[in-house]
């Protein structure tokens, strides 16, 4: 998508790119919430484990992400991508809002990384636990948690920006390629660390 969404190619076919920009952004907020929705069921049945609980489950599922994404077999998904036909086939607010939704949702195109499992699972746990006091009612928790995963992937396409002209493209094709290691790194790192951080908040209840 980083490629696909320009404001060089939105310009060569008469479109806004802060339109299209904007109309991603919001589609991909709200699939995310969509998710979070869908999944709001199973937060509610996670809302009858305690937090200890809640927290040791969450932190062996980053874990065991991080081992995957480095040493494991690929994530479960399904061989899809957004029908980049659309492209040329509608407006450019159409097919933003469109890809957005679904790479917001997370689950109906090719997942890459147990890291969006991950995210599946911090939605189902976001109650709390039943001995929680919850911040607001489910699904609420379950939605907010949802978009917030959708916005920051949404927001990911602003990386396209700079990509104005023939050069910038070629040097934006160039970031992308060169960066996918390196996202693929940093992503097994914040997985670890944030399970790590989950084990120390264990460790911590346990001794207070």
């Amino acid at each position: 998508m980083l490629s696909s969404i320009t404001p060089l190619g939105e310009r060569a076919k008469g479109n806004s790119w802060t339109l299209t920009t904007s109309a991603y952004v919001v589609g991909s907020l709200l699939g995310g919430a969509l998710l979070g929705l869908l999944a709001s069921p199973l937060t509610a049945l996670a809302g009858l484990l305690t937090p200890t609980v809640s927290l040791a489950v969450l932190a062996l599922i980053l874990l065991g992400g991080a081992a995957a994404d480095r040493w494991g077999p690929a994530p479960p998904s399904i061989p899809r991508q957004v029908n980049e036909n659309w492209l040329t086939a509608y407006r450019g607010w159409v097919y933003g809002f469109g890809f957005g939704t679904q790479l917001g949702f997370g689950l109906v195109t090719i997942i890459t990384s147990w890291s969006m499992w991950t995210v599946v699972a911090a939605i189902i746990l976001s109650s709390g636990g039943a001995d929680a006091a919850a911040p607001w009612p489910l699904p609420l928790s379950s939605v907010i948690v949802g978009a917030t995963f959708g916005l920051a992937r949404g927001l990911v396409l602003l990386v396209a920006r700079s990509a104005v002209d023939t050069d910038s493209l070629a040097a934006l094709h160039r970031r992308i390629g060169t960066g996918a290691q390196r996202s693929a790194r940093l992503t097994s790192w914040l997985l670890t660390t944030l399970g790590l951080v989950a084990v120390a908040a264990l460790i911590t209840e346990g001794i207070a």
